[in-house]
Parts: C-alpha cells; structure tokens; sequence
C-alpha cells in the first residue's frame, strides 16, 4: 500500500500520482508477507517536494512594416 502523503493512497505494483497542492511530501509503502502476514513500512520524509505553476507575464508585440 503507497500512502503519497497527501490523504492518496494506491494499491498498485507501479503507481503515478499527481499532487494538486504545492508542498514537500513524505510517500510511505507499507508491504505484507503472504506467508506469515508480517507488514514492513517504509517511509521517505520530505521525498517529493511540489513547486507552485509558473505564473506567465507578457506581451505580443506585433511586427508593423511601413510601405
């Protein structure tokens, strides 16, 4: 089970996530043994950081030709 630290969680082999919120995030794997039902986690504190969406500042100038 990945817990992506922001209240998502998969249970897929390989999963993708996409954080909607800036911020710095731990991501968590907790694994269970089949066999004797043993349960291991995993935790990297601060693993994903996000960064907010580049705010875009221009203007379109036109290149005007006198004839």
């Amino acid at each position: 089970m990945w817990d992506f630290g922001d209240g998502y969680f998969s249970n897929e082999p390989n999963p993708t996530h996409t954080y909607i919120e800036p911020g710095t995030y731990p991501v968590s794997l907790r694994v269970t043994s089949i066999i004797n039902e043993k349960t291991n986690t995993h935790t990297s504190k601060n693993l994903i950081t996000g960064f907010p969406a580049p705010e875009v500042n221009f203007e379109l100038m036109q290149n005007q030709k006198t004839l």
